[in-house]
């Protein structure tokens, strides 16, 4: 009998997260810590801190997939394109 609390859904998150780890660029700590303080200093609430941590650990893996310089407007602009052209919604993308 399958446990209602593991479903097949359960598994599959869990190894797409634990892929995301490995395949995903580790954030230099610098960098990380300086994108944090920033949004702590713009009073963001903990979840919302937390969704544009993700989001911008999406945006340098992209950067770096396609040679972009994340540090350029022109870059963000692709990567938002990207999110579009995958079916998210304006709601959630960054």
């Amino acid at each position: 009998m399958i446990r209602k609390d593991f479903s097949f859904l359960y598994i599959i998150q869990t190894v797409f997260v634990a892929v995301l780890e490995v395949v995903m660029l580790a954030v230099p700590v610098s960098l990380s810590q300086a994108f944090v303080a920033q949004l702590v200093q713009g009073n963001l609430p903990e979840q919302q801190r937390r969704d544009f941590q993700k989001w911008f650990r999406f945006y340098l893996d992209f950067c770096d997939k396609y040679g972009s310089k994340p540090e350029l407007t022109a870059s963000f602009a692709k990567f938002d394109e990207k999110l579009q052209s995958k079916g998210q919604s304006e709601h959630h993308r960054p």
